[in-house]
């Protein structure tokens, strides 16, 4: 364990130069100043005041995607470290929104700043006019919403920042819910029916009010069986324990993250059928679909950089309001990088251009037809200094208000 110094950081890839690493945002600023060594080669660096851990890799890693998943879990595995010795206690928030990732190729090193930012976005539910004979419009009062314990654990499902345990919740929103539809069998008063046993048994009957093959994975043959293998095997077993040797979802783990985002999404909409089935309420909803977000978003941008530390501000309309100094990159969209609901474009230069006018970077924006249209600030200021080639990767991601939450800091 070393210590350094207590100044402000600059975030410095180039110098300390190494071939790899990334930098992520912390749940709350440290209050210590701290590099440990881990046994893998890495090490990872706190500094009094940074909302940002940084590890560096020990060895060139040749892409973006390979860096990010190395530094990520290094930086997990770190955090854990960190706890042990009771230094300190956070977690890595939005890494899947925003981060700073270098790595090594044909002998450059290449610095990637990653932004996305999400598009809220609400459509109301279709509502009907109903008149008389006479033309005079009946109303109708709204229906209740019947209170149930699966409502508590569905709304807990909504207001926690892990992603983990949100599916913990909705999966214990639909037991409740399929508890009360069909008993567990008892014996003298005690349960005789093994868990597993008693989900079949009541997939079978849900399936029979409506078909589980919407809920179950693509291309499903037998909807009841690959629902609660999906369900219960494949996520829930998966995150409830944690023996070694069997399969398990490590929480705060980038690779399994898609997995569970995928199974919640799936049982988010099986509980809210399957309430309004029994108690007859649709909860309300509207989307706004891929391809009108696609269609939305089909322009051309140019990415941005200051050295201006100026907060963010829904008021910005320059990259730099404090009269910072600015450089435009090279810019095209990214459909390689993009995906349904997800937009990129990608800006890269080499940093010897950015050099002659900038020394650090602090904010990062994208622009149309001369207007800023997204705008973000790095934590730290980004050091110019042994940076070969510098990418800013920005998006634009597309949430439905209206629909269940999927996306969770943590």
């Amino acid at each position: 364990m070393s210590v350094i110094d207590n100044d402000p950081r600059v975030l410095a890839v180039g110098a300390p130069r190494s071939q790899c690493g990334g930098s992520f945002r912390l749940s709350q600023q440290s209050k210590v100043t701290h590099i440990e060594a881990l046994q893998t080669g890495w090490t990872a660096e706190l500094v009094t005041g940074s909302q940002q851990i940084v590890v560096r890799g020990p060895a060139a890693v040749d892409s973006y995607a390979e860096a990010l998943d190395e530094a990520y879990a290094t930086a997990q595995q770190a955090l854990d470290v960190l706890t042990m010795r009771a230094i300190a206690d956070f977690a890595i928030e939005n890494a899947d929104s925003a981060n700073i990732v270098w790595w090594t190729a044909t002998r450059a090193l290449f610095t990637r700043v990653f932004c996305v930012s999400d598009m809220g976005m609400s459509v109301s539910s279709a509502t009907a006019t109903v008149t008389d004979a006479d033309g005079s419009v009946l109303s109708f009062p709204e229906p209740p919403v019947v209170w149930h314990e699966s409502l508590r654990y569905f709304r807990l499902a909504q207001v926690t920042s892990d992603l983990f345990d949100a599916y913990r919740n909705v999966y214990l929103g639909l037991e409740a819910l399929l508890s009360d539809l069909v008993p567990q069998h008892l014996s003298a008063g005690k349960v005789n029916e093994g868990e597993r046993a008693w989900l079949n048994r009541a997939l079978q009957k849900v399936d029979s009010l409506l078909s589980l093959s919407s809920y179950a994975v693509a291309g499903s043959v037998d909807p009841v069986t690959d629902v609660l293998d999906d369900l219960y095997v494949g996520t829930r077993t998966a995150l409830f324990h944690s023996k070694l040797g069997r399969p398990v979802l490590l929480p705060h783990s980038a690779i399994e993250r898609t997995q569970v985002i995928d199974a919640l999404e799936r049982l988010s909409r099986l509980f809210l059928d399957l309430y309004s089935k029994h108690f007859g309420y649709v909860r309300p909803w509207g989307v706004v679909s891929n391809a009108a977000f696609e269609l939305g978003t089909s322009y051309d941008a140019e990415a941005v950089v200051s050295d201006d530390q100026a907060p963010v501000s829904n008021a910005d309309v320059v990259i730099n309001p404090s009269g910072g100094l600015l450089s435009r990159l090279t810019t095209n969209p990214a459909p390689d990088l993009s995906k349904p609901g997800i937009k990129y474009w990608l800006g890269e230069q080499p940093a010897t251009d950015l050099r002659s006018t900038l020394t650090t970077i602090s904010r990062v924006g994208l622009q149309h037809a001369g207007a800023l249209i997204q705008v973000d600030r790095l934590d730290d200021p980004l050091s110019l200094e042994g940076i070969d080639v510098l990418q800013v990767q920005q998006g634009v991601r597309l949430v439905n208000l209206r629909l269940p939450r999927y996306r969770f800091p943590t």
